[in-house]
């Protein structure tokens, strides 16, 4: 996107500039280089004062430099002066009155210096302190290299006769020899001063905290040395900045004791082997300067850049100027050339006011080719025309005043109308009304297809694609429309849910093509009951809902309709090349005795169905209080269900089954119960199907397969005979491709064999999907687990299809057994089972066997096994466990008989 739009501005640019338009080029080039300009005079300047400052402060630290150095050097010419004048009154007065208090009397007459920091002594000729202006006792220096030179020298040479000696730490010591009126030597005189005292002129406020005041000895060793507050000595001088001081160089140099750049000055003492340094740091001196050039620059930055931010705002709104002017030219001519590409009808109007200023009409100032054609006139003709002229009289009003409300308030209308003038062909239209200057624009445009699409939309989403009926999005409109009638008109009406018996088995094991075609029949056949005003709804599946309006009371004619609908549905069909019987189980409830309103009338309706086929199927109930007493009972029961799984109240039995050739216990089947705390044991035939509608089914499948596994496995490592435990298994494990994990955990966890664990599948669930149910019987096979087909004969199977199954026998289902043998059909049928079983080499087992004459007859028909309570009823496990005790005792008790 980013890019298509960064194409669209080169392009525009490049138009700019091919135009050369002279005030644009101007503006948003100008402004940038005024802008450069000014920049670049700014800093040219900046640098200018930047490095005027920087010479002037360096002329002046030089000056600084050179005047203190100057200072400094008179100041210790003075001192030097002072001391030794005073070594040479000294001498003057011990040579011409040789006395020996002559520091005594000097010190009363005040030619001594202060004490405090001067120690003057007179040492004899042999070395030893014969007077000090401090008390104490004072070694011998006849040894001292001071001494020993003064005494070398002729009297008359005076040259050098002032020296130096570092006494101690810090301390200087200048002397002169003392003559005898002989000539001879008589000893010397000594001034020691502190060193600290040749630098205490150091001022902070001239030399900075990094200056530098110091006095050098010949040997190039500081003999007193300040920098700040800091006082030193016997440092090495820097012999460079020794001989730049002297030659007066205004350069800053790097002092080698301490690193710092100073601008440093020297000067070699009149008279004395000394120098003094004088050094002003540069930081310090350039610290004012640096502060203003950092102020300097940072105005010169911020000036830059708001000069460059004023430059670029009025160069982009310059740009953007252009741009707009180019846009609006290049809009225009893509409007013109869109208009008349467009299928849409597109009319600019200019209003027109009267003399009070109010909008009286409008002239149709452009229109493209498809405008033009809507009036069936040439643009030439139409266009300058009054729309007053072009409408009639009630249409051009009506559109007048809605064009000025909208040239008024600028609010876009939009407005979609039904057309009814002949001479346009567009069955609905729409149009789009927005305010320009001076006028509207009108878009017209033909959305006859959008309403097309959007009522077949309509009609998909409240109809069933299939069978054309109204869907359930209308169930509640149509029954509260109904009732409205009826409370308005004091009548009554019906609600009739319908639902069609064994449909799933058709659409099974016909496929789901032939079951939509039942529906669509069966849906065609309801239509034709029922009367116009009544409606035919389609809720989903198999079921249906009949609403039955304008309804005086339970009559001749109401039963006449059900029974109508009931017998028609009933009627053969033929689908596919077959003939097919479908009936339905219907369920009414009449407004208002059932309910007053959609809700509950649809479940009341919907508890009457189900209790028509709690009676057979194929008939039609009216709800009544006891079918709601047996709503509340199946609810409770769900809830006493939930509450059971979470308590554990099941509990298995076992019904033994036996051999009918050896009469011995071949296994057993578990059967489940509940132990309900109010109703007590609950057998499964009340509950299983109320837990597959709860959705707890696959919970207590699972719990009744690990139970069983585990008493068998606790009845094998109790020393009981291994026998196989059968269980059955519920379509919901079977269908959700769960039971073979189930199965491997279950006897994973109880350590029982596969051998021994044998799983019952009804023929109706297997036959429900063939393909899938091999498979799973396979993989179940295949892991060692014997399979059977339960409640045989029930069911749609075909031998073709049973020969696929890895199973190892059929079990007959009870109700055949149940009427033996003296029913004719179930002997047949027992007989064609157990022949069929065996000729395909399975086993058959008989259940719900309870008389003699069913196992004398099973027997005779070479039936292999039996379960029922001819041998012996449900039981406990401690039960199975008794039964076979006393099997294995017979046995021995048999074999003792014939030894």
């Amino acid at each position: 996107m980013n890019m298509l739009r960064n194409r669209r501005l080169f392009s525009l640019s490049s138009k700019i500039r091919e135009n050369g338009s002279g005030r644009a080029f101007e503006a948003y080039f100008l402004f940038p280089l005024f802008a450069i300009l000014m920049i670049s005079a700014i800093w040219i300047a900046i640098f200018y004062f930047i490095q005027s400052g920087r010479e002037a402060v360096e002329r002046a630290a030089a000056v600084s430099a050179q005047e203190s150095a100057d200072i400094y050097e008179a100041q210790m010419i003075r001192s030097l002066d002072a001391i030794d004048q005073t070594l040479k009154t000294i001498k003057f007065t011990y040579e011409f009155q040789g006395k020996k208090l002559a520091l005594a009397e000097l010190k009363e007459k005040g030619l001594l210096p202060p004490t405090l920091v001067f120690n003057v002594s007179i040492v004899d000729r042999t070395g030893e302190v014969i007077a000090n202006t401090h008390s104490g006792k004072f070694k011998n220096v006849s040894s001292q290299p001071y001494f020993l030179a003064h005494q070398a020298r002729d009297a008359t040479n005076q040259e050098g006769s002032l020296t130096k000696l570092t006494a101690g730490a810090g301390k200087l010591q200048f002397s002169r020899r003392l003559n005898a009126p002989d000539g001879s030597f008589a000893g010397i005189a000594t001034v020691m001063v502190d060193s600290a005292y040749f630098t205490s002129g150091y001022e902070n406020s001239k030399l900075g905290n990094n200056g530098v005041l110091g006095i050098v000895g010949e040997d190039g060793v500081f003999l007193s040395k300040r920098t700040g507050d800091e006082i030193s000595w016997g440092e090495t001088a820097d012999m460079a900045s020794r001989e730049a001081g002297l030659n007066a160089g205004s350069a800053p140099l790097v002092n080698a004791w301490d690193g710092i750049e100073r601008y440093t000055q020297a000067r070699q003492l009149y008279r004395f082997p000394l120098t003094v340094i004088v050094g002003l740091s540069r930081a310090e001196q350039f610290e004012g300067f640096q502060q203003q050039r950092s102020t300097y620059l940072w105005a010169a930055t911020a000036t830059s850049l708001l000069l460059a931010a004023i430059a670029a705002m009025m160069s982009r709104l310059s740009w953007d100027l252009a741009i707009i002017r180019m846009r609006t030219r290049k809009d225009q001519e893509t409007y013109y050339a869109a208009s008349e590409a467009t299928l849409d009808a597109v009319f600019v109007l200019h209003s027109l006011h009267d003399d009070d200023g109010h909008i009286a009409d409008f002239m149709l100032n452009s229109s493209n080719e498809r405008g033009a054609r809507i009036f069936r006139k040439s643009k030439a003709e139409l266009l300058g025309r009054r729309i007053s002229k072009l409408l009639p009289p009630e249409r051009f009003i009506s559109l007048r005043d809605e064009f000025g409300k909208v040239v008024r308030t600028g609010v876009i209308h939009e407005h979609e109308w039904e057309n009814d003038i002949a001479a346009v062909q567009a069955r609905w239209l729409y149009r789009q009304v927005v305010r320009v200057e001076d006028g509207v624009v009108v878009i017209v445009r033909d959305i006859t297809e959008r309403k097309q699409a959007e009522e077949r939309i309509s009609h998909m989403a409240h109809h069933d694609a299939l069978t054309g009926l109204l869907n359930r999005t209308l169930l509640e409109d149509r029954i509260r429309q109904a009732i409205s009638y009826a409370q308005r008109y004091g009548r009554s009406m019906m609600v009739v849910f319908i639902d069609l018996d064994n449909f799933k088995l058709v659409n099974d094991s016909l496929g789901h093509k032939a079951g939509d075609e039942l529906l669509k029949t069966a849906a065609h056949r309801m239509l034709q009951c029922v009367r116009q005003t009544d409606t035919v709804i389609r809720l989903g599946g198999d079921e249906f809902v009949i609403v039955l309006v304008d309804q005086s009371e339970i009559s001749e004619s109401l039963t006449t309709i059900l029974q109508r609908i009931r017998n028609a549905i009933a009627e053969p069909m033929f689908i596919e090349g077959q003939k097919l019987e479908v009936t339905s189980s219907m369920g009414l409830a009449i407004y208002p005795d059932d309910g007053k309103d959609c809700s509950t009338l649809l479940l009341n309706a919907d508890a009457a169905m189900y209790q028509a086929k709690t009676l057979g199927r194929n008939n039609y109930q009216f709800y009544t209080s006891e079918i709601n007493a047996k709503i509340h009972e199946k609810l409770a029961l769900q809830e006493g269900l939930k509450k059971a799984v979470a308590r554990n109240e099941f509990f298995l039995e076992y019904q033994p089954q036996v051999d009918l050739h050896s009469n011995r216990i071949i296994g057993a089947e578990a059967l489940i119960r509940w132990q309900c705390p109010e109703r007590g044991v609950i057998l499964p035939q009340a509950f299983i199907e109320v837990a597959e509608e709860a959705g707890l089914i696959a919970w207590i499948g699972e719990w009744v397969l690990c139970t069983a596994c585990e008493q068998n496995k606790a009845w094998q490592d109790a020393g009981m005979p291994p026998f196989v435990i059968s269980v059955n298994i519920s379509a919901r494990q079977f269908k959700e491709n769960i039971l073979t994990g189930q199965v491997a955990q279950a006897l994973k966890e109880s350590g029982l064999e596969a051998r021994y664990l044998e799983l019952e599948l009804t023929e109706s669930l297997i036959m429900q999907d063939v393909p899938q149910a091999i498979s799973t019987m396979q993989e179940l096979h295949a892991m060692g687990v014997r399979l059977s087909i339960d409640d045989f004969g029930t069911g749609y199977s075909s031998l073709s299809e049973l020969v696929k199954f890895p199973v190892i026998r059929l079990k007959i289902d009870g109700a055949f057994i149940d009427g033996l043998p003296a029913h004719e059909e179930n002997k047949a049928v027992s007989r064609s089972v157990i022949s069929l079983a065996h000729a395909i080499g399975l086993k058959v087992l008989a259940e719900g066997v309870e008389t003699a004459e069913q196992f004398s007859f099973l027997k005779k028909n070479e039936c292999d096994e039996i379960q029922g309570r001819y041998f012996c009823g449900p039981v406990s496990p401690q039960g199975i466990e008794k039964i076979v005790r006393m099997q294995e005792q017979d046995d021995r008790q048999f074999a003792l008989q014939n030894i």
